[in-house]
């Protein structure tokens, strides 16, 4: 079972610049971020959910999904599949008395409808699932019939430095919560999360947004038509080294 509360405290919430930040036209995001805090003390890693938490009778369930802007087929997404290709080859190509460095290419052509794609598929299938989440921890008896159940989205762009909006001359961090067709999804479905967290990477640190779906009319007001052209996914390229020194330790860079 992969530790997904494992992965994410790691890379969100390790460091003091990793900081969540919420629109302030959504209060509910901003008053749930101080509850989010509490939670992180007493969150239990899981399967299904990934991770909960239960503070006197509220409990609280958190599935985390990754979505980036390539081609994804019943296998997965494209570049996770040559990310995994990548590593494996690298390691065993250290793990005899190999030396020096190797590199390699990850074969992906990004798209703003690969994005879109990704997105809605892996939203709704996560959304049918909530109801056996419930199921399952109502059987190990976290949740009982007096139980406040609050459920919640972790959303993982996993796309190497992130996606881009371009806006004339200048170009921003692309915001999920503002971006039409993510509010199209919200508003086309039923019962959404309560609570949704989006992450991406950027050109200095992670990016750590939270929404409240309670408060999806303000969003609409809000909302920033993307377009294929306006949107920028970046196909990248990357290069593995190792050098190894004369003791035999191993250094990376």
């Amino acid at each position: 079972m992969k530790n997904e509360l494992e992965h994410i405290v790691n890379k969100f919430f390790s460091s003091s610049n990793n900081q969540i930040l919420h629109a302030n036209l959504d209060s509910k995001a901003g008053e749930f971020c101080k509850t989010f805090d509490d939670l992180l003390r007493i969150m239990v890693a899981y399967d299904h959910p990934d991770f909960y938490a239960k503070k006197n009778n509220d409990v609280y369930i958190f599935e985390h999904f990754t979505i980036d802007a390539s081609h994804t087929n019943k296998k997965g997404s494209l570049e996770q599949r040559e990310i995994v290709r990548i590593e494996t080859r690298t390691n065993e190509y250290y793990s005899g008395d190999h030396k020096g460095h190797i590199s390699d290419k990850i074969e992906n052509k990004s798209s703003f409808e690969n994005f879109k794609n990704n997105l809605k598929t892996t939203y709704q299938k996560h959304i049918s699932s909530i109801p056996s989440y419930m199921e399952t921890l109502r059987e190990i008896k976290v949740i009982d019939e007096d139980a406040k159940i609050t459920s919640c989205f972790f959303i993982e762009n996993t796309s190497p430095i992130g996606n881009y909006v371009r806006t004339g001359i200048k170009i921003k961090e692309f915001n999920l919560f503002t971006a039409d067709f993510f509010i199209d999804i919200l508003d086309d479905t039923k019962n959404n999360p309560d609570y949704i967290f989006y992450a991406q990477e950027s050109k200095f640190a992670p990016i750590l947004l939270l929404m409240s779906t309670k408060s999806l009319n303000a969003y609409k007001q809000h909302s920033e038509k993307i377009t294929k052209e306006s949107f920028i996914a970046f196909s990248p390229y990357t290069m593995t080294k190792r050098f190894f020194i004369e003791r035999g330790d191993e250094s990376t860079s």
